[in-house]
């Protein structure tokens, strides 16, 4: 039985529990752990008392000097003890050796571990890292939902996929093991890893790595996320919008999308280039390594996509969830970035369309997403930021008639 002190736990907490350690009132070993929550009180991460360095954090970006301090702060609380300034709570669960902790705990029995319970939404899933000597070595993706379990699998293919190739400037993570419900990937980090949120040379060099190994043409109506976005546009059209969403911004962005898309009528016969992309290509999926970009999560990876689709994404992710920045600054932004030479050469080389691949980005990524929050009961505050830009992205681009990024 699960005991829990001085909090309401949610349902979707004792869901995630019990999909996990398969938690019953039995003869099942008992263990005792400690929980640190999230604002809203929720589980966060999970570590058993035995636990001697935070390797939770693990789990944490640290890509923000906010960031820094508060994983040091953490490191500091731990060292000398202090759970009341860390704000651990304890946590009794009875461990079913069949459920999946279980298994993986029998599997690595000389390994410790700690559990981040997963962001709220419709791809939700856990993550449990193992470490020996303090260090950890593996993270283990656990699907808690049925679309978590496809990009699970998704992530899997690709890795494997990827793995064929050499790369000069780009490390990606191994799979040690794959299953139905979970995979195992190694830990590409290292002692002198860290973060950063602004675009380099590295990064740039990374993408072309992945041009020139997956490098492919298609024409424009061929494109999967251009028939992607068709069928989700027409399906969220004709379905109740989540009354949680700003309606009126909803609709506007419905309004200019379907402006856009009557404009590349035209194009719709010209040929593209495209490759793979991460598709979540943001300073707290990647770590710069011995000058080359450790880059991880590859479960939104899809192949075939406009070029710098991955570029766009790092830049709007950035000056939005981390930045807090408006559209303004996001555009001055971009249009710095492209005055980068060797960005400059990428494009000659591959004869990107700056303004066309910016927009079929921007048009795909607004729908995917829009797409995941209207099925969501919780949603977080950051969505909301997003809405914004992307309705002042999406007016932009009809106000200019595609030709937003100077060239």
């Amino acid at each position: 039985m699960m005991k829990f002190e001085k909090i309401d736990m949610i349902q979707n907490d004792e869901i995630i529990l019990k999909t996990l350690f398969n938690d019953q009132d039995n003869e099942n070993e008992r263990k005792d752990f400690f929980y640190i929550s999230n604002p809203d009180g929720t589980i966060r991460w999970i570590y058993p008392v035995s636990l001697k360095r935070p390797t939770f954090l693990a789990f944490y970006s640290t890509s923000s000097t906010r960031a820094k301090l508060i994983a040091l702060s953490i490191k500091t609380f731990f060292l000398f003890k202090l759970n009341k300034l860390l704000k651990a709570k304890p946590l009794e669960i009875s461990v079913d050796k069949k459920s999946i902790v279980g298994k993986i705990l029998e599997n690595y029995p000389e390994y410790n571990y700690s559990i981040f319970t997963g962001t709220v939404g419709v791809n939700r899933k856990a993550i449990l890292e193992l470490n020996k000597n303090n260090k950890t070595e593996y993270f283990i993706k656990i699907s808690l939902t049925e679309s978590s379990k496809e990009l699970i699998h998704n992530e899997a293919d690709i890795l494997e996929y990827i793995s064929s190739f050499t790369f000069e400037n780009i490390e990606i993570p191994k799979i040690i093991e794959k299953n139905d419900d979970y995979i195992i990937i190694d830990n590409i980090k290292q002692n002198s890893s860290y973060q950063t949120n602004s675009i380099d040379d590295i990064h740039i060099k990374a993408l072309d790595d992945l041009y020139s190994r997956t490098l492919a043409e298609k024409k424009l109506e061929d494109i999967d996320s251009v028939k992607e976005s068709n069928l989700i546009l027409n399906k969220l059209e004709t379905s109740d919008i989540n009354t949680k969403l700003p309606s009126d911004k909803i609709e506007n962005i419905f309004t200019n999308i379907a402006s856009i898309k009557s404009t590349l009528t035209n194009d719709m016969s010209i040929s593209l280039s495209l490759s793979l992309a991460h598709c979540d290509f943001t300073p707290w999926n990647m770590y710069v390594t011995n000058n080359k970009l450790s880059v991880f999560d590859w479960e939104l990876s899809k192949k075939n996509t406009v070029l710098l689709y991955d570029l766009f994404h790092y830049i709007f992710q950035t000056e939005i969830l981390i930045n807090k920045q408006d559209y303004s600054s996001i555009i001055n932004t971009i249009n710095t970035v492209f005055k980068n030479e060797y960005l400059k050469e990428i494009i000659k080389k591959y004869n990107i369309d700056i303004n066309l691949n910016y927009i079929l980005y921007l048009e795909y990524t607004v729908l995917y997403y829009l797409d995941k929050y209207n099925s969501q009961e919780e949603l977080h505050s950051q969505v909301f930021w997003l809405i914004d830009i992307w309705n002042e992205a999406l007016k932009d681009i009809v106000k200019k008639e595609g030709k937003v990024i100077n060239e």
